[in-house]
């Protein structure tokens, strides 16, 4: 599997989009040729798959090429891709860490190689470039939408649901930052219950099970897109949307959106940069300044945009 793995990466590397007439595709940015290879924690996850397929698009329009590979969250599986396509003449690594230790004492030796290294989503000393999200105040963020619509709407004490992973240091901050917003700006608001999930199909497992334990659940609150679309799901089929009902969450999915739009039970999600389409262009930018050895920052961060039932439609 690993011989095949190798074989398919280096192929895929080596060939330069075609036209019909069989020339080589004229670059339409200056970063044209530039041959990225990006190694994700999970292409389970819908916010980081789509984000990648974006940016193939974006680096392909451009006359560059990018493979991107998720790990299923397995260290030595991520390892190994690392050194796949290291070896197959990528100038650039994209890579978001499983395993913050192991992934850092390997990317000296990849440097060394000559290869450009950008880390998503960790602080590693070793990469030259670190797309950072500030994960307390992401969940802080989520946390005061959530206290803000449970005061505004709701009276008395409030049960509240939390999806969370408590598996990755990340999003425990995450989590940290929700709970503190809520025991901070709504007092009467009390978690309950909390179970982990990330995708849809976990979190509508784990919400069914926490409303049929805590029947007098009116808030969730879940780290990530996936565990809200889920809780939509759950409070749908327990018969409980109401003006009442709330969840909020964050990266402001097509999901999640479609179930603004919808006026169901997700009232808030908060979007990390922009679109994926956006923030493709955004990663592109700097994935020019690596290749062209312009002067860079080494620490560069997400911006928060709220989405809500009344701006949806902006970024849909």
């Amino acid at each position: 599997m690993r011989k095949l793995l190798f074989t398919f990466i280096l192929v895929t590397l080596m060939l330069y989009p075609v036209l019909a007439n069989g020339e080589v595709e004229e670059s339409s940015s200056s970063g044209g040729g530039m041959k990225v290879g990006l190694s994700l924690q999970d292409l389970d996850n819908q916010v980081w798959a789509s984000r990648a397929r974006a940016l193939e698009k974006v680096v392909s329009e451009r006359g560059g090429q990018l493979v991107y590979l998720g790990c299923g969250s397995d260290a030595d599986k991520q390892l190994e891709q690392i050194e796949t396509l290291v070896a197959g003449g990528i100038d650039i690594l994209m890579v978001q860490p499983t395993d913050d230790q192991a992934v850092n004492g390997v990317l000296k030796s990849v440097k060394e190689k000559g290869v450009k290294v950008f880390v998503y989503d960790s602080d590693l000393e070793n990469g030259d470039m670190r797309f950072l999200l500030k994960n307390y105040d992401a969940g802080y963020m989520i946390g005061t939408t959530a206290a803000d619509w449970i005061n505004r709407n709701l009276d008395g004490p409030v049960e509240v649901a939390l999806i969370n992973w408590p598996d990755l240091d990340i999003l425990k901050e995450r989590e940290e930052g929700i709970r503190d917003a809520l025991a901070r700006l709504s007092p009467q608001a009390k978690i309950v219950a909390a179970s982990p999930a990330l995708t849809p199909e976990e979190g509508q497992k784990v919400t069914a099970k926490m409303l049929r334990e805590y029947p007098g659940i009116q808030v969730v609150c879940s780290i990530g897109g996936g565990g809200a679309v889920g809780a939509n799901e759950a409070v749908k089929a327990a018969g409980l949307l109401s003006d009442d009902f709330g969840i909020f969450a964050s990266d402001a999915t097509a999901e999640e959106m479609a179930a603004m739009s919808r006026k169901e039970a997700i009232r808030s999600s908060i979007m990390y940069t922009g679109t994926p389409a956006q923030t493709a262009m955004v990663i592109y930018s700097w994935l020019e300044i690596l290749y062209f050895d312009e002067a860079m920052m080494e620490r560069v961060y997400h911006t928060f945009i709220p989405v809500n039932q009344d701006n949806y439609q902006d970024y849909m």
